[in-house]
């Protein structure tokens, strides 16, 4: 089964409910202002990515194991975590912009899941990494982030417990790619504005 390119909101309960469900995708969806944006209930080896969820709680896993999560926007959530969980392991994400949360995730002490892919791949964008890490940096590279030079993922682990860590979290780099884009035009315009400004001024004598 395949749900995509749909605009999914303001259910009471569920805007996508997985009940035992196998081998299906969640692609491409904008849900909102759903009580829970997409709830899995005994649900195993889906794919959900490339959705904009902006929902009490966007996804809760109950009872699923071994779904991949990638690519997606959780933005929004209230306080019972964008991701919730319930007795459920073994789900992969990476790749998700966590942003504007009041719980980013939710967890129970019997869910184990792994938060980021292989490491040229990398893990997840949480947008108050540096607010919960005052050391934060992007001073090395490589698998063990033991190689001098930056690479766009965060030197240190984001930790949620001992048994749930994002390895590789994703430093915003696009911001400091726009605001460097902003400079140089600015910085283009008033070179202009100035040497037109020069060739107007009369030859004085």
């Amino acid at each position: 089964m395949t749900i995509q390119n749909l605009n999914i909101s303001c259910n009471n309960w569920q805007g996508v409910f997985l009940i035992q469900t196998i081998n299906s995708t969640i692609e491409g969806n904008n849900i909102t202002s759903n009580q829970y944006g997409i709830f899995l209930l005994n649900a195993s080896n889906n794919q959900i990515h490339e959705n904009y969820l902006q929902n009490f709680v966007s996804i809760q896993f109950q009872n699923s194991n071994n779904n991949t999560i990638h690519d997606n926007t959780l933005t929004g959530s209230g306080n019972w975590g964008a991701i919730g969980f319930s007795t459920s392991n073994g789900n992969l994400f990476y790749r998700n912009n966590f942003t504007d949360n009041y719980i980013h995730v939710l967890l129970d002490e019997f869910s184990v899941n792994a938060w980021n892919s292989s490491y040229s791949i990398g893990g997840n964008y949480w947008d108050n990494y540096e607010d919960r890490y005052s050391t934060a940096r992007d001073e090395s590279s490589g698998p063990y982030q033991n190689i001098t030079g930056s690479d766009g993922i965060w030197d240190d682990p984001w930790m949620m417990n001992d048994d749930n860590i994002d390895k590789y979290p994703i430093v915003p780099e696009f911001e400091n790619v726009l605001t460097l884009t902003l400079l140089m035009i600015i910085t283009l315009t008033l070179i202009l504005i100035l040497k037109k400004s020069i060739r107007r001024q009369p030859n004085q004598t």
